[in-house]
């Protein structure tokens, strides 16, 4: 028992989300990208992401094809995003497909240990 909690949280958040069909991401208008994080840690659950639209995301899941981006406080627009993924089972499947490629070629822990090198190359001068 830690922190209260009796339960394997990780077993029990991806039996939870393993349960939906889609992942939501809603964010406030903001100056900074908000959300880049939770995309890229939402992917590994393949499904299709809905996120408000922010220019400073490095990711806008409509432009990758892995989902649909609504404009900050337009609900007609999540309204319209869910009917469309409920709705169009051959768009879903692409958005899956999409995924499962930024996960094999972007993604993973090669490229990531790549990056992160890289950077540590530049900070450290080399």
């Amino acid at each position: 028992m830690k922190d209260g909690f009796t339960i394997n949280e990780y077993k029990y958040i991806m039996q939870e989300v393993g349960k939906y069909s889609a992942l939501a991401i809603c964010c406030h208008r903001r100056l900074y990208g908000v959300g880049h994080t939770n995309i890229v840690e939402n992917l590994s659950f393949e499904m299709p992401i809905i996120q408000t639209r922010n220019k400073d995301v490095h990711i806008d899941p409509e432009k990758a094809g892995i989902g649909i981006s609504v404009e900050p406080y337009d609900i007609n627009g999540w309204i319209s995003a869910i009917t469309k993924l409920k709705s169009d089972k051959i768009f879903v499947e692409d958005c899956k497909t999409h995924i499962r490629d930024l996960l094999k070629y972007e993604y993973n822990s090669i490229e990531t240990t790549r990056v992160i090198a890289n950077d540590f190359r530049k900070i450290c001068g080399r």
